[in-house]
């Protein structure tokens, strides 16, 4: 029933996309086409790479990018310490001007907590696909607009996944390049939490090929998740606990609510009302269709989710 929703949803936005064919580059794959000058990405404008899981910027392009995250936890518990990494690809490919296709995450994290009671583990990042319609495109006026509707944390373990739309802005002023979005995060099952997110973006656009910028991003959670989901255990963990795995739900006895922010959702049921709130500054080097850009980034509030500190860099192929 879930599938059919989605399914739906993107049916819709195809059809929106139709029109696009007869009154701008007439064709498929605008990108790839020699003839179409397509807007694309407007020179100034740097794609997002911090919170890039869920920031999904107002421009229809073509391309895919390899992330790398390294991420030092907080000391409070669960963690204690430690530190984590993120290994992830992301890809978009404009089927129209106005219209993409887009798989905004997947890959692997690694985590080395330095609380004994917890293991060094692999964890697979669940898959997010979806579609972007651009409902504004103005190059002359450089403002643009998007909306965004994509499935998330599809194949996260117990999870029928969430439903994430959003909308996302992006207006140069001089050498100002201003970006943002603003969208939600609804779980399609009572295991896992809802959540709101938004982010602001300014880069300078005032040099020719490197743009440094800076960013504000913010996640609510609207409500948490029955608590169901299960955390490994250390050898250590499993003595003084007696079993092989804790439910988010006791663990949150112990350690008080926890949410994974971008990464994972856990589900735990005290999570409603948390804010994550971050902020980060970085820089993009672009060379014609090369991309490579790294953002520094790091909690401003009290609850810091799994973020101690986190260095995120990337390196993207953007036609």
């Amino acid at each position: 029933m879930n599938l059919r929703r989605v399914g739906f949803c993107a049916l819709s936005l195809s059809l929106l996309a139709s029109p696009a064919l007869a009154d701008e580059c007439n064709g498929w794959f605008p990108d790839l086409n020699r003839g179409c000058e397509s807007v694309g990405r407007p020179a100034g404008f740097a794609a997002p790479i911090a919170q890039p899981f869920l920031f999904e910027d107002a421009f229809v392009t073509t391309g895919a990018q390899t992330l790398r995250i390294d991420q030092r936890f907080t000391n409070k518990p669960p963690f204690g310490g430690g530190e984590g990494e993120v290994v992830a690809a992301q890809f978009r490919i404009a089927l129209t001007e106005r219209f993409a296709f887009i798989g905004s995450k997947a890959g692997v994290m690694w985590t080395r907590p330095d609380n004994p009671l917890l293991p060094h583990d692999k964890t697979p990042i669940p898959l997010t696909l979806g579609f972007k319609y651009a409902i504004h495109q103005d190059a002359d006026a450089n403002r643009f607009a998007s909306f965004a509707l994509r499935y998330g944390d599809a194949f996260q373990s117990g999870s029928n996944g969430a439903l994430m739309p959003s909308l996302a802005g992006a207006l140069r002023l001089g050498d100002l390049a201003l970006q943002g979005d603003a969208g939600g995060s609804w779980a399609l099952d009572a295991a896992h939490s809802s959540s709101a997110f938004w982010h602001l973006h300014a880069g300078w656009a005032g040099f020719p090929v490197v743009t440094p910028f800076v960013q504000l991003s913010g996640v609510h959670w609207l409500d948490g998740g029955d608590g169901t989901t299960t955390i490994p255990l250390s050898p250590l963990g499993r003595r003084f606990f007696g079993v092989p795995s804790l439910s988010v739900a006791t663990a949150e006895r112990f350690f008080g609510p926890l949410e994974g922010g971008d990464l994972v959702n856990l589900g735990t049921p005290g999570a409603a009302r948390l804010d994550l709130i971050t902020a980060a500054v970085g820089l993009q080097l672009r060379v014609r269709g090369f991309v490579v850009a790294a953002a520094y980034e790091r909690p401003l509030n009290a609850h810091h989710g799994f973020i101690g500190e986190r260095i995120t860099t990337s390196l993207a192929i953007e036609l």
